[in-house]
């Protein structure tokens, strides 16, 4: 069963989901590398939702966490019209301002996949994890 969060598809939106996720990592006593890695992820596809909306903005953002043993799967949902920035392989070139979320999705997550859905954006995040003492 999923654990989800929907918030406005506003500016505050990563703010709000880093705080909703960095607890449940915390609850779940994931060590600190990989909660900062889930959490970093999911921000930034947050992130890209929240700065390409579109104006005015519409709907709202969901997160949808999927926790098992050893696999955490992230959703995150929007109803932008455009899709996401894609994660990217290769990194960005050093003096680019942006682009860098994409690069760190790929090289952080085990799995990174984007597709529409009717009129939905879906970002899905998957991540190997080691659930234990810190």
């Amino acid at each position: 069963m999923p654990v989800s969060l929907r918030l406005p598809n506003d500016d505050d939106a990563p703010a709000t989901a880093s705080a909703w996720l960095e607890r449940l990592c915390e609850q779940r006593q994931l060590d600190r590398r990989t909660a900062y890695q889930l959490t970093t992820c999911m921000v930034e596809a947050v992130n890209n939702a929240a700065c390409y909306r579109d104006e005015p903005a519409r709907g709202t953002i969901v997160a949808r966490l999927y926790r098992g043993r050893a696999l955490w799967v992230i959703q995150v949902i929007d109803s932008n019209s455009q899709p996401p920035v894609a994660a990217a392989e290769t990194p960005p070139d050093p003096d680019q301002l942006g682009g860098r979320g994409g690069f760190i999705m790929a090289a952080w997550m085990d799995a990174v996949r984007y597709r529409r859905t009717g009129a939905r954006n879906v970002v899905t995040l998957a991540k190997r994890v080691d659930i234990g003492i810190r």
